[in-house]
This record gives C-alpha cells, sequence and structure tokens, in this order.
C-alpha cells in the first residue's frame, strides 16, 4: 500500500519515532512477510534442532564411549557454525529488503516482497562484505575498549543501508555513513538506542507471558523450549521491521539536513536502485532529472529574459524612447519657454 509522501525537513527525535511507527504501521502485512521469508524457516529449523538433537546428544553422552562423543560434538558444532553462517546470510538479505520496503514506503510508492528481494540479490556480494568488514571493525574497538567499539557502532550504522540505497562498495559505504553522522553521533545514538529499547520492551514482554503460559501447557523439557523458541523468532519477525524503518528515517532525516536534498531529488537519486523508475522528458524516453529545490518553473507567458540595456555612442546622448512627441508641458509653453515661476 502506497503512502503518502512526507515532507522531507529536519524532524525531531519524537518525530522519527512517531513517523516510524507510522510506517509500521500502515505497512505492517508486507513488513512482517518479508520478515518471514527468512524467520520462519531459521525458527522452524531451530526447534527441530532443539527437539531432535538436543535429547539426543544427552542419550548419547550417557552410553557412548569419549572418543565417539568427542565426534558427536565436533559434528554438532560443524552443524551450528553452518546454520550461523546462512541465519547470516539470511538476515542481511532480510535488513536489506526492508531497508528497500521502508525506503519505497517513506517516498509514497508501493512495493511487493518479491521487489523487495529482487532489488537486494544483485548487491548480495557488496552487502555481506559491508557487513563483515563493519563487524570486524566494531569487535576491534570493542576488543581494544568498549568505548571505541560503540563509537564504531553509531558512525557505521548506515553502511549497509548505503550499498542498497547509493549502490555503494564497502568501503565507500562505511566512509559514507560516517560522513552522514559526522556532526550528529550523539543524535543517531539517541535514536538508535531508543528504538533498541522499544523493541527489547516488546520482546520481554510477549516471551515472559508465552513463556509462562508455555510452561503450563507444556512443562519443561525440549518440547516448551522449542515452543519458546519458535514464539522469540516469530516476535522478533514482528518488531524488526520498526527497529529498520526507524534507522531508514534517520537515515534521510540526516540527508535532508546535510544536504538539503528535496523529495523530488530523493525519488531521481535513490528510486531507480530501489525499484522507482527515473523521470524522463516528455516525447524523448531519456532519463532526466527533477529540479531542484531552488529552481522555479517559468510561469506560462511570462518572459524571464530582460531587454538589453540602451546603447551608449560617444559624444550622443541617452536616446529617447519610441513613443509620441507630446511636446513641452503645458505650464511651460503658456510661459514662452521660460523657467518655472515661484
Amino acid at each position: 500500500m502506497a503512502s503518502q509522501p512526507p515532507l522531507l525537513r529536519p524532524l525531531s527525535v519524537a518525530e522519527i519515532l512517531d513517523t516510524a511507527f507510522r510506517l509500521w504501521r500502515r505497512n505492517f502485512a508486507t513488513l512482517v512477510s518479508i520478515s518471514a521469508v527468512v524467520y520462519v524457516p531459521l525458527a522452524v529449523v531451530e526447534a527441530l534442532l532443539a527437539v531432535l538433537l538436543l535429547p539426543a546428544a544427552a542419550r548419547q553422552a550417557t552410553a557412548l564411549e569419549v572418543a565417539q562423543g568427542r565426534a558427536t560434538a565436533a559434528a554438532a558444532l560443524g552443524g551450528m557454525l553452518v546454520m550461523l553462517a546462512v541465519g547470516a546470510i539470511g538476515v542481511a538479505l532480510l535488513y536489506a529488503a526492508l531497508a528497500v520496503a521502508v525506503s519505497r514506503y517513506y517516498l509514497g510508492r508501493s512495493v511487493s516482497v518479491g521487489d523487495a528481494y529482487g532489488q537486494v540479490m544483485p548487491r548480495l556480494g557488496p552487502l555481506l562484505a559491508t557487513w563483515l568488514l563493519v563487524f570486524i571493525v566494531v569487535a576491534i574497538g570493542t576488543m581494544l575498549c568498549v568505548i571505541p567499539g560503540i563509537y564504531l557502532g553509531v558512525v557505521l550504522a548506515f553502511a549497509w543501508p548505503l550499498v542498497i540505497l547509493e549502490h555503494r562498495g564497502p568501503t565507500d559505504a562505511m566512509s559514507r555513513s560516517m560522513q552522514l553522522v559526522s556532526g550528529y553521533w550523539w543524535r543517531v545514538c539517541g535514536t538508535i538506542l531508543l528504538l533498541t529499547l522499544i523493541m527489547a520492551v516488546i520482546q520481554w514482554a510477549v516471551l515472559a507471558l508465552v513463556g509462562a503460559l508455555g510452561a503450563l501447557a507444556l512443562g519443561g523439557g525440549s518440547w516448551a523450549q522449542a515452543f519458546q523458541q519458535i514464539v522469540g523468532a516469530l516476535v522478533h519477525m514482528i518488531v524488526l521491521p520498526l527497529s529498520i524503518t526507524g534507522l531508514i528515517v534517520l537515515y534521510y532525516d540526516l540527508r535532508v539536513r546535510k544536504e538539503a536534498f528535496d523529495l523530488q531529488l530523493l525519488v531521481t537519486e535513490i528510486g531507480p536502485r530501489v525499484g522507482i523508475p527515473a523521470p524522463t522528458a516528455p516525447g524523448t524516453g531519456k532519463p532526466t532529472a527533477w529540479p531542484s529545490a531552488q529552481e522555479k518553473p517559468p510561469v506560462p507567458g511570462v518572459s524571464e529574459q530582460l531587454p538589453p540595456p540602451p546603447s551608449i555612442e560617444e559624444g550622443k546622448p541617452f536616446a529617447e524612447p519610441p513613443g509620441e512627441d507630446t511636446g513641452p508641458p503645458p505650464d511651460e509653453e503658456e510661459r514662452g519657454g521660460q523657467g518655472p515661476v515661484f
């Protein structure tokens, strides 16, 4: 469902959160469907692992020899690593698809689940490389000291959306993210922190309630754990689009503040990269740019070209403009051409 394009102006933190909630609410079905493409299969696999592998591993630990137990542990570790790698790729795709969808909705356009993922797949390589580089940089900063890690995590928060929205490479996207956040670090950090806290509170409240009900109905054991994992994945699937929506709205707010882009210029620049066709010149079909905020459309029937200044020849006075010679003023003619009488 397409929404009304917003007035691109500097927003307060409260307005960013309000806009994010409004976009998330109006386009809830599509955003959650995009999340479900990744989270539902992951939740099912995790639940099966909890039901099948954990009890089997417990039985083998008591019955098999130590060597076989080590082999089983190694196989389980390998499977876990593969699962983590597949999950990381799926999450990267999911985040990028949500960024495409939110960008379209924010610019007043519609989008489908297939369109969102279709715009991401050609950029999968740079997207994964950007995620990996950002993870390494933030991890190094965190190991050196927690504060550099937090600082780097904030300044690089927009690196992965820039790979999709502006078609940038990994290092270029990281540099561009730093440039956008420069001068607004505390604002970006506070907004991201508020979004994270909102997500955490919603998830904690739902999981606490559902976990208590699941414990009463299923008791303990692997089935209760599988049920909690499924519910946790579903809750995260619902609230994650809200977090991504807030981040993308904050991205546009920074561009408005630092680059003074109007809506038409943003649509022309970013629209084709998220599947919105660029405007074309009438009758030619060739791409053309929208007028910038400083340009004014010509008024029909009014020429903005000023007439040329009168020519001046050396030794000659200014030429009188063409017109009727009305002669001297009436009073002067009656006085015989003499000067005015006081």
